[in-house]
């Protein structure tokens, strides 16, 4: 699923939230349903951050979660 090595991540707990996290973010997942939700706490900030990346990087908007935002 996750298209990173495991060396990249080590043994290292926070290095592996960062990456699922990232992970989730560039592909626009929902919060509910995915690994994303046992990383981060706050849904609305989740989201808040995925709009942001999506605008600075110039991606679409998210229409599939527009029934959520």
């Amino acid at each position: 699923m996750f298209c990173f090595r495991a060396a990249s991540v080590g043994n290292s707990q926070r290095e592996y939230e960062k990456h699922v996290q990232l992970y989730s973010i560039r592909n626009q997942l929902r919060f509910r349903n995915n690994l994303v939700r046992h990383v981060r706490k706050d849904e609305r900030k989740y989201y808040e951050e995925l709009l942001k990346y999506s605008r600075e990087h110039l991606m679409l908007y998210p229409y599939h979660l527009s029934d959520i935002m």
